[in-house]
Formats: structure tokens, C-alpha cells, sequence
């Protein structure tokens, strides 16, 4: 020892080591010698922890025994008499030992390559083993890269019917990846969903064996959310893959068609992954290889680079492949993609321009892509201008090419290029599939062009079976023909549809039954339901919106309202919001409010409650100011404010409104309005209308005018000719046809055009004034506008008896009267201005912001709608 430390003293470090690793060494030597010969074991655990302060007790001295007697059996190659003292244990000793010695017992079973023999041995052991003791066997058969031992165990373990952990499952699958029945077998042992280890695992194998199927199935059994992760895992096996390969060919090689594709396969993949630079190294690290497989490889190049959004690397490369001749059309239908999406149309026409120099065939959809663009802006001249052009280079338009077209027609205005594309649908030379058809229809249905839809119908029927439609396209073509009024097509459409048996939807029969109900079928809408009803293979067709809609056909026969209200309920069909306003709505216009109290309870106890919307009031509010109580309708409106959950809107002011102008209450009314102004609630002119009506009608014609003047001025609208009428009218209520007369010039200077409503008001007016002259001016005018507007026949009536009883002078003013009129008629008319002058048009020079439009039905309006049409209701 004193040599020892001596030599310590002096040697290195290196030394020091070495000196008591061999001393280590020695002292491991004579131990193993000792427990060879005496049959002893060590104890690496303290004798504290190991026996807790206690001697050892026979029975465990007797397990100790028997695991060493096992282990010492394996180490000998002796496994039946290895399992042999395992059984030979107690049970409570068998467990500890089993999983001690199972990893080593099944690893040199897997070695022996017998699994029979396997089975035969471990039969009895089989329920013991759990999934950690074959999870460690098949890890150290994995560690030592012995892919024989994995798939023994994996074979044993399916004999026993040994569960395997997801760990196991995982090893097994690196182990079986040039065996993919045996990988697809392990799939369905694996179960769903995947986990994402086992599925990366898989996916590698895959893209080893290059099998896409494999792929699919991986995704359509792994968890959803890990789709992302896997298929990321996915595409960088595949590119790994790839690279691979190509690193390991030969220099020169040549790159064969198979290949290319393969490689060209991969290109796409990095492509879409992002991942441009992989792409790019693959590429470059490919050999030069010309023909077709070199433009499919240069073509998907430049597909990555657009799909990577570096359009200045697809252009260099599509450069490169015009000077080595390996460009086609696709390589430059790729680069305008991508130029196209991202805005520079001005550019891809430069491509398109250096395709056609180069002396290459443009294709079709060299063109669609710049077409369509042209489409989206609305410039329908460049459209056909690149059309055109198109033709002129050879290349013929085909469906394509039209269904873009027909996407420009839009509205009614554009109805002038419908036959022109139609024209062009024709000349195709591809037979006209669903796509064409639905996109041909749409386009006429949207330019209402409802002769050119029967046509194109005629004509496909005209080709024996013809090309089918879907249940939408006819939803579509009903609702149209419903627009215009054509009931006949309507149940035309509505049998073809039958006779075709197209299967129709919920959203078809409610365009039927609103074709139906608002051309004032509803009768025969009611049994079609019922038909429909019976049938029941179409019953569950019949829902809410389609009650909804049958309803409102009935509105003014309340009994037969409430009737298809039980027939609901016993058919278990929910009613919604938008029913019960339909409902209450009903019973406000036959005056049948005293109904609306159980139709509020069954809201109230509905199972989920519905609850009652702006309209709900609105339309309640509007029952009770018909049906004159007033006092309810406003103390409704107190509790919707009192409430707040909705806020009240013009609609419902208007309302209350009317009832006040009904009653005369003109103190309610002002305050109305003062509520309109503190809730920020816009009036129009409907609203302007009725407040003149009642000022003028309680001798409050300066307020008219001020109130008429300080409302369009605070919301930024300009009041219509209804407003103005009303003002006109409220001028004769109290005495004052001069100011009348004067609001005339005053309406002309503002470039508003009186219709004959106010020229009525006016002459009818001075008429009862007995300002006879001066109505007769009024006429005179009103005659000799452009184009000509007249008055009512009436007062047309009235004034030529005045002037009849009158002297000779008023005689010959009824000469002139009849000279103009007759002047009048003989000259053409404009049908629009016709047609607004009988009907209160609205004035095209004073922009309203939409709050003079006719008052939709509450059921069918959106919060803040207005209601201008009802202006005419106020003056009258």
C-alpha cells in the first residue's frame, strides 16, 4: 500500500486511473470465481434496505433460489427448464420473477425462430406477460438492429394474443417497412385512431416502399387533429426519400420517364409543403434529361416556385427551359397563374405575348386565366376582346371558356351579351354537361331573360334524356318564374322535376310554395302541401319555413291562419319567430287582435321559449293602432324600452305614428318624434309625410314646413314629392292656395318632378277654393311636361264642368285643355316615367339614401327598413 501511494504521489493522473481501474478490475475477477463455484449472490442494495432490518425468510430464500435457478437455466440455453422453475414458483412469488426473466426468456425464444415451439412453451405464462415485458423484448431486438427477432415476437405475441403497447407497435413498424401486408396488418391490430408515433412510423415505411395507398389509409385512421403534423412528416419522408436516391445514382445516369415522374412527384410535394429550397436541390441535382420528361420536370419546377409565391425564380426557370427547348404552353399557363393571383395582369399578358413570339400552340387556358380577370372587373369589352383574340390564334372556346363568360352576366342590364355567349355555347364542340347548363340558366334567371330559360330547356329536352338538373337549379328557375308572374311554367318546372325524378329538397318546395302564395295560389299551395304531407318519402320536407310562407297567403282569412297554426302543432313542426309574426301580422289586418293574447302565451310556454323580436312589436304595435287603442300601443312601447333588449326602429315609430295621425293626437305624436331624435333613430320621408298630414290637419302649417326643413337637414335626406303633396295639401287645409302654389315652383327649382298626385292635390285643391283659372293653369302645365303627367281623371272631370258653366273665356281655356291632352296622347311616352307617375315614384334627382322605398311586410323586413310607398295612404 505504502508502494502505492508512493507511486500516486508521483505518476500523472492518467496513471492514478489506470492503477485502480485494475485494481477494480481484479477484485470483479475474484468475485465472479467465488459466486461460479459457491452458488452465492451479491446484493447491490444496502442490507438496510433490503431486508429492513430483518433476517431473510425462508420463502424468500426459496424465491431467491428459484430466480436464480431460471436465470442460470437461460444463461445455459436450457428455456423449458427455465419456464419450468418458473411455474414450480408460489403465486405470490411468480409475478416479480415472471418479470424479471420474461424479456430474456421471449428474446431467445424469437431467436430460435420457432414460434410453435414458442407457443407451446409459453401457453401457460401467456396471461401473465404484460405489454411492458414484450415492449422490452421487441426495444433490445430493435437496439441490436435484429429485424428477425421483432417480427418472431410479433408473431408470438399474436399466437398468445400478448397486448402490445403503442411503443411496441411503433418498433414493429420500422421493422416491418419492406413488408407492407404484414405493416397493414399491424394497422388493424393497432386500432383507430392512430397514435401519431405508430402513424410517422407507418408513413415512413410508405415512403419507402413508395406506396401512396398506404398513405391514405394512414390519414383516414389517424387522429384528425395530428393531420397536419403527419402529413408535414409525410411530405419531408418522401423528399428524404427522393434525395436519396438521387444522391445515390450514378454520375451520368440517365433519368428515365419512370423516374422523372417519381422525381417530379417529389418536387410537387416540397412545393406544396413550402419548402422551395429542397425543391430547388432536388432539381438541380438531377441529370440534364430532354424530351417530355424534362418539360414535366421543369413544368413542376416552376409549378413550386408559383406555388411558393417566388415568381421572379419561376420566370428564371421558365427562361432556361425556353433556351434549351424544353418550354411548352403549360410552362407558361403556370407562370400567368401566378402572376394573375397575385394582381399583375399586365405582366401574365406580357407572358402570354413572348408564348405566342416563341411559335408555341396557346392552349385554352392560356386565355381563361387573363378572361377571367376581366370578368371580376366587370370589363365585359376586354372580355370579349381577349375572346377574340382567342379565336384568331387557332384555339376554339370551350365550356370553360363559357361558363367564365356567362359569370359576367349579372343583371338585367347585361342582358344585351346573352345571346351573344349563348351563341358561343353552340359553336363548342363539347357536349353540354350539368356544370354549362346550371351556369347557362343562372345567367338568364340573373338577367331575367325567362324566354331564353324555356329555350334552353325546350333544347335539352330535344336531345332525348337531356342532361339532368338538381334540385337547387330548379329551386332557382321556380322562384323566377314565381318572380314573373308565370304560374303555368311554375307547376311546368315543378312536374318536370317529378317526372325526372329528381329528389326535391326542403329549399325547393318553399320556392314553390312562395311562387305559389305570391301569385295568390295559396289554395293550391295548401295542397300541394298536403300532398306533400302524405307522401312519406317527402313528408319530412314540410317545415317551418314552408308553414311560414302558407300562412302568409292566408293573412286576411284569420280562421284558416289559425287552422294551419293547429295543423303545425299536431305535426310537431316548431314555430319560430318569424311564424308567429306572420301570425300576429294576420290578425292586426283583419282586426283580430283579441287572438293575439294565446299566441303570446304559446310563445311564452313554447319548448324552447321564442322569444319575441322587434318586429314582434312592431307588428303588435301596428294591430292595436289599427284597431284604434292607441293607449296600448304606446304602452307597449314603453315596456320594450323599459325592457331594453330591443331597441325600437323607424318601422315601429311609424306605426305609432299613423295611429296618432288617425286620432288626432298631435301632442303624442310630437313627442314621438323627440323619442325618434334621442334614440338616434333616423325618420324618413313615410315619416315626414304623416307628421305634415296631421300639422296641417290641426292648423300647424308653419310647423309643417319648419319640422319638414330642420328633420332633413339634422338626418341628411331630401324630401320626396310625397312630403311635398302632403305639404301642398296641408297648405289648402288651412286656407292658403297661394303658398301652394308657390310650393310648386319651389318643388321645380329643387329639380324634383311633380307626378300626378301633386298636380291632382293642387288643381283639386284650388278647384274647391274656386280658383278655377288658376287650377286650369295647373293642368294646362301639367299637360305640357316631358313627358306629359296629367291629373286624375276626376278632376279632370270636375275642372271641365266648372269651365263648362263658366263664361266664354273659361270655354275657350277648355278648348286649349282639350288641344294639349290631346297633343299628349299622340306622343310616345316614356313607359318608366308612365309607370312612376300612377304609382308615387320615387325621384330619381333626390337620393333618400333608401328611406323613401315601399314598406315591405314586417315579416319579411330587416330592422330600420323604411316605408315609403305608404306616403300615398297620408296624402290621400
Amino acid at each position: 500500500m505504502v508502494t502505492m501511494l508512493g507511486a500516486a504521489a508521483k505518476a500523472s493522473a492518467m496513471e492514478v486511473l489506470s492503477l485502480m481501474s485494475f485494481e477494480v478490475a481484479m477484485f470483479l475477477c475474484a468475485a465472479v470465481v467465488y459466486l461460479a463455484f459457491s452458488g452465492g449472490t451479491v446484493s447491490l442494495r444496502s442490507p438496510d434496505k433490503a431486508r429492513a432490518g430483518r433476517p431473510a425468510s425462508p420463502k424468500e430464500g426459496e424465491k431467491d433460489g428459484a430466480v436464480q435457478a431460471a436465470s442460470r437455466a437461460l444463461r445455459q440455453g436450457k428455456v423449458d427448464e427455465a419456464v419450468s422453475q418458473l411455474l414450480a414458483l408460489p403465486k405470490d412469488h411468480f409475478g416479480t420473477a415472471l418479470a424479471a426473466i420474461a424479456p430474456r426468456l421471449l428474446t431467445m425464444l424469437a431467436k430460435e425462430g420457432e414460434p410453435q415451439r414458442a407457443v407451446a412453451l409459453l401457453g401457460k405464462l401467456a396471461e401473465s406477460i404484460e405489454p411492458a415485458m414484450l415492449e422490452a423484448a421487441v426495444v433490445e431486438a430493435q437496439r441490436r438492429k435484429d429485424v428477425s427477432a421483432c417480427i418472431q415476437l410479433d408473431r408470438i405475441a399474436s399466437q398468445l394474443s400478448i397486448e402490445k403497447s403503442q411503443r411496441t407497435f411503433e418498433v414493429l413498424a420500422k421493422a416491418y417497412s419492406g413488408d407492407l401486408a404484414s405493416l397493414r396488418a399491424l394497422m388493424d391490430a393497432a386500432g383507430t385512431p392512430l397514435t401519431k408515433g405508430f402513424a410517422k412510423a407507418v408513413l415512413e415505411a410508405s415512403a419507402m416502399a413508395k406506396d401512396v395507398d398506404l398513405v391514405v389509409e394512414v390519414f383516414e385512421r389517424a387522429d384528425p387533429s395530428d393531420a397536419a403534423a403527419l402529413r408535414a412528416f409525410a411530405e419531408q419522408a418522401a423528399a428524404n426519400v427522393a434525395a436519396a436516391a438521387v444522391e445515390e445514382a450514378p454520375c451520368g445516369a440517365a433519368l428515365g420517364p419512370k423516374n422523372a415522374i417519381a422525381h417530379a412527384s417529389e418536387i410537387r410535394t416540397l412545393g406544396r409543403a413550402g419548402n422551395l429550397a429542397g425543391a430547388i436541390s432536388l432539381f438541380e441535382r438531377l441529370p440534364a434529361v430532354s424530351g417530355r420528361p424534362g418539360t414535366l420536370l421543369v413544368n413542376t419546377l416552376i409549378d413550386a416556385c408559383v406555388e411558393c409565391g417566388d415568381l421572379a425564380a419561376a420566370n428564371a426557370y421558365l427562361a432556361k427551359a425556353q433556351q434549351c427547348g424544353a418550354a411548352d404552353a403549360v410552362s407558361f399557363n403556370t407562370l400567368m397563374k401566378g402572376l394573375l393571383a397575385a394582381g399583375k395582369e399586365a405582366e401574365a399578358h406580357q407572358v402570354l405575348e413572348e408564348l405566342l413570339k416563341a411559335g408555341i400552340q396557346a392552349t385554352q387556358a392560356s386565355y381563361h386565366g387573363l378572361i377571367h380577370a376581366r370578368v371580376l372587373a366587370r370589363d365585359a369589352r376586354a372580355a370579349w376582346c381577349l375572346v377574340d383574340k382567342m379565336t384568331a390564334a387557332g384555339v376554339r372556346p370551350n365550356a370553360v371558356t363559357c361558363s367564365i363568360l356567362l359569370k359576367m352576366l349579372t343583371l338585367p342590364s347585361h342582358a344585351a351579351d346573352v345571346p351573344r355567349v349563348m351563341k358561343l355555347v353552340e359553336a363548342v364542340e363539347d357536349s353540354v354537361d350539368e356544370v354549362l347548363l346550371t351556369s347557362m340558366l343562372e345567367a338568364c334567371l340573373r338577367t331575367r331573360q325567362l324566354e331564353m330559360v324555356s329555350r334552353i330547356l325546350e333544347g335539352n329536352l330535344q336531345k332525348g334524356h337531356g342532361t339532368p338538373l338538381s334540385s337547387p337549379m330548379y329551386g332557382s328557375m321556380i322562384k323566377s318564374f314565381g318572380q314573373a308572374r308565370d304560374v303555368p311554367r311554375v307547376w311546368a318546372l315543378w312536374h318536370d322535376m317529378a317526372a325526372r325524378k329528381v329528389q326535391a329538397s326542403a329549399i325547393t318546395l318553399g320556392c314553390m310554395m312562395e311562387a305559389l302564395v305570391s301569385n295568390g295560389h295559396a289554395e293550391d299551395a295548401w295542397q300541394l302541401l298536403r300532398e306533400t304531407w302524405e307522401d312519406e318519402g317527402q313528408r319530412h320536407l314540410v317545415n317551418t319555413v314552408t308553414y311560414t310562407t302558407l300562412i302568409k297567403g292566408f293573412a286576411k282569412q284569420p280562421d284558416k291562419v289559425l287552422a294551419m297554426y293547429e295543423e303545425m302543432k299536431a305535426r310537431g313542426i316548431q314555430c319560430n319567430t318569424i311564424t308567429y309574426n306572420t301570425l300576429l301580422n294576420a290578425c292586426a289586418q283583419c282586426r283580430a287582435m283579441h287572438r293575439v293574447t294565446q299566441l303570446l302565451e304559446d310563445m311564452r310556454s313554447a319548448s324552447p321559449p321564442v322569444e319575441p323580436d322587434v318586429v314582434t312589436y312592431s307588428t303588435l304595435i301596428k294591430g292595436f293602432c289599427a284597431s284604434g287603442n292607441l293607449d296600448r300601443a304606446l304602452g307597449l312601447l314603453g315596456e320594450i324600452e323599459k325592457d331594453g333588449k330591443h331597441a325600437p326602429d323607424e318601422m315601429l315609430y311609424n306605426s305609432l305614428l299613423d295611429g296618432c295621425a288617425k286620432e288626432q293626437r298631435l301632442d303624442e305624436a310630437l313627442r314621438l318624434v323627440d323619442r325618434m331624435r334621442q334614440g338616434g333613430v333616423a325618420p324618413s320621408n313615410y315619416t315626414l309625410s304623416m307628421m305634415v298630414k296631421l300639422l296641417g290637419r290641426c292648423r300647424r302649417l308653419a310647423q309643417a314646413f319648419s319640422m319638414v326643413d330642420s328633420l332633413a337637414a339634422e338626418f341628411g335626406f331630401r324630401p320626396n314629392i310625397q312630403v311635398y303633396t302632403c305639404l301642398i295639401q296641408a297648405c289648402f287645409h288651412n286656407r292658403q292656395p297661394n303658398k301652394a302654389v308657390a310650393l310648386l315652383e319651389r318643388i321645380l327649382a329643387d329639380g324634383i318632378r311633380p307626378d300626378e298626385k301633386t298636380y291632382t292635390v293642387l288643381a283639386s285643391g284650388l278647384l274647391h277654393q274656386g280658383q278655377v283659372d288658376k287650377a286650369a293653369g295647373i293642368v294646362l302645365r301639367s299637360l305640357k311636361d316631358e313627358p306629359p303627367v296629367g291629373v286624375e281623371s276626376r278632376c279632370l272631370e270636375d275642372l271641365r264642368a266648372r269651365l263648362n258653366s263658366g263664361p266664354a273665356a273659361n270655354k275657350q281655356m277648355l278648348a286649349e285643355l282639350e288641344a294639349a291632352r290631346s297633343r299628349g296622347a299622340s306622343r310616345p311616352v316614356d313607359k318608366r316615367a308612365a309607370a312612376g307617375s300612377a304609382a308615387w315614384p320615387r325621384d330619381k334627382a333626390a337620393p333618400n339614401t333608401g328611406r323613401d322605398r315601399a314598406a315591405p311586410p314586417p315579416w319579411r323586413r330587416a330592422p330600420s327598413t323604411a316605408a315609403g310607398a305608404g306616403a300615398a295612404a297620408a296624402a290621400a
